[in-house]
């Protein structure tokens, strides 16, 4: 599959990718939510929920900066005359909306290791919300103005 060279096939493209994802978020929340509320299987299986909740926050700050920085930088290569090239657009927040959704899906999946939902849903739903916040607009390929 190529890039869109378009602005809007961009736009469409990645409207549909970013709905696709959150569907799919919201529906493994749902099941991480339902099946992780009972007790281990295994009584040996000891997790020291503070340690994974402490990991799970630094590495959700982690992944929010890289996910950003990434994207500016994807952004910076392909910048032409006070806008961004749908290459570069697409690109840029295809990878954020990756690197926000692996994140999320880990900490779901940590919910059902553990057994604990409520202890570990705050950095899932930190996430999801920031993915929400970044529904594609296009306003960065349609930018025609110069900041002064």
């Amino acid at each position: 599959m190529s890039s869109p060279q378009t602005p809007d096939s961009a736009l469409r493209l990645l409207r549909v990718i970013w709905a696709a994802m959150l569907l799919g978020i919201i529906a493994l929340a749902g099941l991480a939510l339902t099946f992780a509320g009972g007790q281990p299987n295994n009584a040996d299986a000891a997790f020291d929920i503070d340690r994974i909740q402490i990991g799970l926050l630094i590495g959700m700050v982690v992944t929010v900066a890289l996910a950003h920085v990434i994207r500016l930088q994807i952004y910076k290569r392909h910048w032409r005359d006070y806008a961004i090239l749908p290459q570069g657009y697409f690109l840029g927040n295809l990878i954020l909306f990756a690197l926000l959704e692996g994140f999320i899906v880990l900490n779901l999946v940590m919910m059902l290791v553990a057994h604990q939902a409520a202890a570990l849903a705050l950095p899932a739903a930190i996430m999801l919300v920031l993915f929400v916040i970044n529904f594609p607009t296009g306003s960065m390929m349609f930018s025609n103005r110069r900041l002064s």
